[in-house]
């Protein structure tokens, strides 16, 4: 799984909307994410059509005391445009349903056309932006998912 978080996070297209400071997560960092997942109340959603490949990641937090927040979205370039995000999103948002969670939250670079055209059909509504989040200066939206 480090190996394929690393290739999905570190492509450029990617790594442009999911790096606050514009540089690679490397090794340590993952393994540390991936080995304290459970203690810090992430989760991650894979999607994968053939054995030992990953086509796609959703990582989402709970916490009693700040809620159910989507963290990240990766998806193949070859696998674009096909639903998979649409799928995994939806997956992510049922399992916030699941855990008795009333919304679920999601910040998104301003220049993240895709991301926003994705959550904004999916029933999230922005909330409020905050300026100048990324290294180059870029804003971020942040979005919510109230849940029935």
């Amino acid at each position: 799984m480090k190996s394929s978080y690393l290739q999905l996070f570190n492509s450029p297209e990617a790594l442009k909307y999911l790096s606050y400071m514009g540089k690679p997560f490397d090794e340590p960092v993952v393994t540390n994410w991936l080995r304290n997942h459970v203690v810090d109340g992430v989760d991650y959603y894979i999607s994968s059509e053939e054995p030992g490949k990953i086509d796609g990641i959703a990582v989402a937090k709970s916490s009693p005391a700040t809620g159910f927040e989507l963290l990240a979205l990766v998806v193949q370039e070859n696998r674009r445009r096909k639903g998979l995000g649409k799928k995994l999103v939806a997956h992510v948002v049922d399992a916030a349903r699941h855990e008795g969670f009333r919304a679920v939250d999601v910040t998104v670079f301003a220049d993240n056309r895709p991301m926003l055209l994705l959550v904004i059909g999916l029933g999230f509504l922005p909330v409020r932006m905050t300026a100048r989040m990324r290294h180059d200066g870029m804003d971020v939206v942040h979005l919510k998912r109230y849940l029935e």
